[in-house]
């Protein structure tokens, strides 16, 4: 996430098919997920310097990524030391803290967030381990897809169109593993359930409305962790 002297127009946004570069003239910060990556930036333009920036990032992440990192966080940060002349790495990998056990926060008064989802442990250990019964969601500013017993449902969203517009296509994968046979004409009540399906375990998880912004959604963000610091 850069500092805001560099942007990407709505319409640039929307013609772009991989990621652009950016840059930023007096400080960055880089997450896998945009709420760290603007915690990070908050912290720098209040005053903290890269690694009070990169140790937010990392313990934000451990909430807001939980499947790939842990209540310790991951970190590895390589930082120049102006005054010092000289180069740093700090690498801190690895397990969580001894004392950062669930009993401990617990005790202090977090809650444990509601287990979505299936253990696919069975899957790692037993490759004859048979396939979850129950469906799997996906969204993504407004792209949607529903797996469910070997066949999936996916509707790609044209950014600023009508959602009732997006058109469904359906795959049995244990025959189609590549998605190539669009079955969608040729079975269409078994999409037309799938697609309220998908409908059901969008309301029941919170993705509801839909919102298929992207820039703007990612504006609103920063304005919630905007600091007063501009300089660096």
């Amino acid at each position: 996430m850069d500092d805001g002297s560099w942007g990407l127009s709505a319409a640039e946004g929307s013609s772009t098919r991989q990621r652009p570069e950016a840059f930023g003239l007096r400080g960055m910060v880089s997450s896998a997920h945009p709420v760290a990556a603007f915690i990070g930036l908050n912290v720098m333009q209040r005053g903290g310097n890269a690694f009070d920036a990169a140790i937010a990032v990392a313990a934000v992440e451990g909430v807001v990524l939980p499947m790939k990192c842990g209540l310790g966080g991951d970190a590895f940060v390589v930082l120049h030391d102006a005054r010092k002349r000289e180069v740093v790495a700090y690498n801190g990998s690895g397990v969580a803290a001894a004392g950062a056990t669930a009993e401990y926060y617990a005790s202090r008064g977090y809650k444990q967030m509601p287990l979505e989802g299936v253990n696919f442990k069975a899957s790692l250990n037993d490759p004859a381990a048979p396939s979850k019964s129950t469906p799997q969601y996906f969204e993504q500013f407004g792209h949607r897809g529903l797996w469910q017993l070997g066949w999936k449902a996916v509707a790609y969203h044209p950014p600023g169109t009508a959602f009732d517009a997006d058109r469904w296509e359906l795959y049995d994968l244990a025959r189609d593993f590549s998605e190539t046979n669009d079955l969608a004409a040729a079975a269409p009540d078994r999409l037309a359930a799938m697609i309220e399906s998908w409908w059901q375990l969008a309301e029941r998880h919170n993705v509801l409305p839909l919102d298929d912004r992207f820039r703007e959604r990612f504006a609103e963000n920063a304005a919630n962790f905007h600091g007063a610091r501009t300089r660096y």
